[in-house]
């Protein structure tokens, strides 16, 4: 069980603040919540059941820095792997986004990165869903490495390519 101020990634709302527990009543069962306000949207704030299975998957506390490092590390010397079949890809990305694994998602923010740039060089853009792929894990991913390490969200595409 998480504290009040404790700081976690709660999957696709990003790096949040325990802000509170409180006990809310629904459906007849009076049960303990998460008041949740993410870092990077400061008006939102969403609660969560503190003993749900569902919240136990997709909330976790937040890496350190050298997991960070070793991550970046890992991810960096991957190959860069594009599916041509949008449906495929579709099927796959969504799939990813949904494991809460931090290197597959880092991978993944990585891989359409690398794919924009290719695409722009052609004179072409990224479609409108690998562009919400891209900003999910985005999202996910460069929040949590900007609050661990202490930089904007800004700084992390240079952070991970340098």
């Amino acid at each position: 069980m998480y504290s009040i101020n404790d700081t976690v990634l709660c999957g696709t709302l990003g790096v949040c603040t325990v802000s509170d527990i409180v006990k809310k009543k629904f459906d007849e069962e009076e049960m303990d919540y998460y008041l949740l306000r993410p870092i990077f949207d400061k008006n939102s704030t969403v609660l969560a059941p503190c003993n749900s299975d569902v919240t136990k998957q997709k909330m976790r506390s937040l890496l350190s820095k050298d997991e960070i490092m070793q991550l970046k590390d890992e991810v960096v010397n991957e190959p860069v792997k594009w599916i041509d079949d949008s449906m495929e890809r579709r099927k796959l990305f969504s799939e990813i986004l949904h494991s809460f694994d931090s290197k597959a998602i880092l991978a993944l923010a990585r891989n359409i990165y690398f794919h924009k740039e290719e695409l722009s060089s052609k004179g072409k853009n990224l479609s409108s869903l690998d562009t919400r792929f891209l900003k999910e894990a985005e999202k996910v991913s460069f929040e949590e490495i900007a609050v661990v390490l202490g930089i904007n969200k800004s700084e992390v595409l240079d952070f991970l390519v340098s």
